[in-house]
């Protein structure tokens, strides 16, 4: 069974916008800082990065559940780990939307940073083993073919940047965690996009 074209676009569109805007939050912080220890020296900057950051993690969110979906309209059968590992990254996308929401509201208002990243560390920790789940469920069911590397990809980039702590491999580990995502998200596109004009010759062939 093909997964409806509509649900394929907006699932590829979701996964582009979480990476995309998590990386250019992260980005942008590399290139005019707005924190400087404990103090926001910036903050209508420090409250655009953290939105970005926060709308990110949101679309990543709903990119899980659209996978989901996706999933259950192909009939697909990834495995209880799978559907156990989708939940654990929603999960962890929503803690960095909530991270995002006290980190950046705290700091705009109060100019001080918070102890919020607990919740940024939690997360971090569901993604990477739900998008290992989610990756080897993928393979089981063989609904995006090699593109199921990805979220894998992903997993280990997260595992770098908590890993090694400093920069820049603590950043290059975070490129990599978008970029999985934006890579993922460039497939299924190309597959609901694929998918249209399929449908669209078919239905001038037959008029």
């Amino acid at each position: 069974m093909q997964a409806p074209v509509t649900l394929t676009r907006r699932v590829g569109w979701a996964a582009l916008a979480a990476g995309v805007l998590s990386a250019v939050s992260v980005g942008a912080e590399l290139v005019h800082q707005v924190e400087r220890d404990t103090a926001v020296v910036d903050r209508p900057l420090f409250a655009v990065y953290l939105a970005l950051y926060g709308f990110g993690m949101a679309a990543l969110a709903a990119t899980l559940l659209g996978l989901r979906r996706l999933q259950r309209a192909a009939d697909a059968k990834p495995g209880r780990g799978h559907r156990v590992g989708i939940w654990l990254a929603f999960s962890g996308a929503v803690l960095n939307v909530l991270f995002a929401a006290v980190h950046g509201g705290v700091g705009t208002a109060t100019g001080e940073t918070t102890d919020a990243f607990v919740l940024f560390g939690l997360g971090m920790l569901l993604l990477i083993v739900g998008q290992v789940l989610v990756a080897f469920g993928f393979r089981r069911a063989g609904l995006l073919e090699r593109a199921w590397l990805f979220p894998l990809v992903g997993a280990v980039g997260l595992v770098l940047g908590i890993a090694a702590g400093a920069d820049p491999f603590h950043d290059i580990g975070l490129f990599v965690f978008f970029g999985s995502w934006v890579a993922l998200g460039t497939v299924v596109l190309g597959r609901g996009e694929s998918r249209g004009r399929s449908l669209q010759a078919a239905r001038e062939g037959r008029a």
